[in-house]
């Protein structure tokens, strides 16, 4: 994940939405779920990934904010990186995959 994004410029936003899948599945090793509930987010990481690759192309996220969140240690960091986007870019990121709603 390291080298998705400093070699050649900023990273693209398939690189943020990699790093959401990445950190997601690390997160969901440590965490004290059940089987079902494990499958359950794993079933929604793909919908989850594409939504915030959509949100970032669509919007034109910031080079900052995408290589943040790239390097983004963490989930909390990641969502950290969140605070700068516009507010137009953080509605597009919360209304997510059109057919959820």
């Amino acid at each position: 994940m390291a080298a998705c994004g400093n070699s050649k410029g900023p990273p693209p936003c398939a690189a943020v939405g990699s790093k959401l899948v990445y950190l997601a599945q690390r997160d969901l090793d440590t965490a004290a779920v059940d089987d079902q509930t494990r499958r359950l987010v794993l079933d929604q990481l793909p919908a989850m990934r594409d939504a915030l690759v959509h949100a970032c192309t669509d919007t034109k996220w910031d080079p900052t904010v995408r290589t943040c969140m790239v390097d983004a240690t963490d989930h909390a960091s990641f969502e950290q990186c969140e605070g700068a986007l516009t507010s137009t870019q953080r509605e597009a990121l919360e209304r997510g995959v059109p057919d959820e709603r």
